[in-house]
């Protein structure tokens, strides 16, 4: 799999300081990555969709490098989900801002 920013890149460059981003550290999303199962966990691995799949947390900074990415969570989950477990649990290891400076920007 091959990632690429596209169209994105100069959108970012263009409006980080406009948006009012210019303290924010990095943008995250999920996203589901398809693959097969065996029949026996197919149930949980079925996304919204209805594939199978899993559901990937990936979190970038604005020099476009992974800073976090969580993997191996069925495709039921909603990504909120995901997120939550990334926030409590100590072995995910998940980039916190500073103290103080958590942000979040829709």
């Amino acid at each position: 799999m091959i990632v690429t920013w596209g169209h994105l890149a100069g959108w970012i460059d263009d409006h980080m300081y406009t948006l009012d981003l210019k303290d924010c550290i990095g943008t995250i999303d999920g996203t589901y990555i398809e693959g097969e199962v065996p029949k026996v966990v197919q149930q949980a691995y079925r996304n919204r969709k209805g594939r199978t799949s899993q559901n990937v947390l990936c979190a970038c900074d604005f020099d476009k490098r992974f800073t976090f990415v969580a993997v191996g969570w069925e495709g039921t989950p909603h990504d909120s989900k995901v997120l939550e477990n990334a926030l409590v649990e100590p072995t995910s290891q998940f980039p916190f801002p500073p103290y103080g400076n958590f942000k979040l920007h829709p």
